[in-house]
């Protein structure tokens, strides 16, 4: 099955320009916070960057096929997939629980959870066509993906 080209193209580029801050030397969370967690900016900053990796790195696993998908590569593929979902999925809890202690920051945070939801719900569809290797729907769902995240973007990751 042949991989959108233009959907690989336009995706990418956008998680890219999303993913511009550097991560190399965060730790990577392993635990969410108990609801309503005051924190400094710095542990928002470091989440923020966190789901930003996750997010860069399940597009590259996504993109790492060239301009066709075959169904084989769409399994072969999953399991990168899970990892930087499970990721995600990790930041989007503590970045809804947290509350940052700077209120310029907490509305960034309040106005990035929505969209960051709806990244992670285009994640969850597409690793589970992923899994099947239904590379054709999963295809299909990368423009829904771009779509959720060029509002991420536009909300402040």
């Amino acid at each position: 099955m042949r991989l959108c080209a233009w959907a690989a193209a336009l995706t990418v580029p956008a998680l890219f320009a999303l993913c511009g801050c550097g991560t190399s030397s965060l730790s990577t969370p392993t635990t969410t916070f108990p609801h309503t967690t005051i924190v400094g900016p710095q542990t928002f900053l470091n989440d923020s960057a966190a789901a930003t990796a996750s997010l860069r790195d399940f597009v590259n696993a996504l993109s790492g096929n060239g301009p066709t998908l075959t169904s084989a590569q769409a399994k072969a593929i999953s399991p990168l997939l899970d990892g930087a979902l499970r990721r995600a999925q990790l930041e989007l809890a503590r970045l809804s629980a947290e509350q940052v202690d700077d209120a310029r920051l907490e509305t960034q945070r309040h106005a990035v959870i929505g969209p960051l939801s709806a990244v992670v719900s285009e994640m969850i569809a597409i690793t589970g066509f992923a899994h099947s290797g239904n590379a054709v729907a999963l295809t299909h769902r990368l423009a829904g993906l771009r779509t959720q995240l060029a509002a991420l973007s536009q909300a402040g990751i």
